[in-house]
């Protein structure tokens, strides 16, 4: 499964319920943030509000180049959340 979000002024993103729940993500769980070159592998430890949000802190989206309005690619890998930077950026 692999969708995209755009990232909001705060530097959060949504991840889609599907996802969470195929995960067992719930409301204030935590998520640990990797940086892996061109991205970002999300695993249990950084806190998701109720709405499904992360927020990627600002030293990490601008040694990855997003920016407010970005669109994040969002996909499932082995049991992690990776989040990338849409290569078909329309601006």
């Amino acid at each position: 499964m692999k969708v995209s979000r755009k990232i909001d002024e705060l530097g959060r993103v949504v991840i889609p319920v599907e996802m969470r729940k195929k995960l067992g993500i719930e409301p204030k769980n935590n998520l640990f943030m990797i940086l892996d070159g061109s991205g970002i592998i999300l695993e249990k430890g950084q806190e998701v509000n109720e709405l499904g949000m992360v927020t990627i802190p600002f030293h990490i989206r601008k040694t990855l180049g997003i920016e407010t309005a970005d669109e994040i690619e969002i996909e499932i890998v082995e049991e992690r959340i990776i989040l990338k930077k849409s290569k078909n950026v329309k601006k």
